[in-house]
């Protein structure tokens, strides 16, 4: 990808950016980096990329602006063209994490279960606060 498509927002075209009553407004950055400016004033930073697993077009948030701002967006979408360019599809990546910290607190969950017979009520109390740090 050509370095010319890449960063053409500037930090006053976002900052200066109005939304129009009747439709969604996008503002491009290049390479699939987007603001997209909906109709109520909400400024929203979107990732449009092909999927290098099932080759279909997805699109992702990452943000609002102005708490996410030009340049982390330009970050996050960076880190975002380095799993694309290694064959790793950025979402699918992003769920197997919430599905493995979700399978580990069910774990938890029944082992603390399992112990709630055999510790006083004190003790287990403090063995389910250790684990919801």
């Amino acid at each position: 990808m050509s370095k010319r498509f890449l960063n053409r927002l500037s930090y006053k075209e976002v900052q200066k950016a109005k939304s129009n009553p009747k439709k969604i407004i996008c503002l491009y950055d290049g390479g699939g980096l987007q603001l997209t400016i909906k109709p109520n004033g909400s400024k929203l930073w979107e990732i449009l990329y092909t999927s290098p697993t099932t080759k279909k077009r997805r699109r992702t948030g990452i943000g609002r602006y102005p708490e996410i701002s030009l340049k982390r967006a330009r970050e996050i979408f960076a880190e975002y063209r380095k799993l694309i360019a290694e064959n790793i599809d950025p979402l699918d990546d992003k769920y197997k994490v919430d599905e493995t910290q979700t399978y580990i607190n069910a774990i938890i969950d029944d082992w603390l279960e399992l112990k709630k017979r055999d510790l006083s009520k004190r003790t287990h109390i403090k063995r389910v606060q250790q684990f919801d740090k």
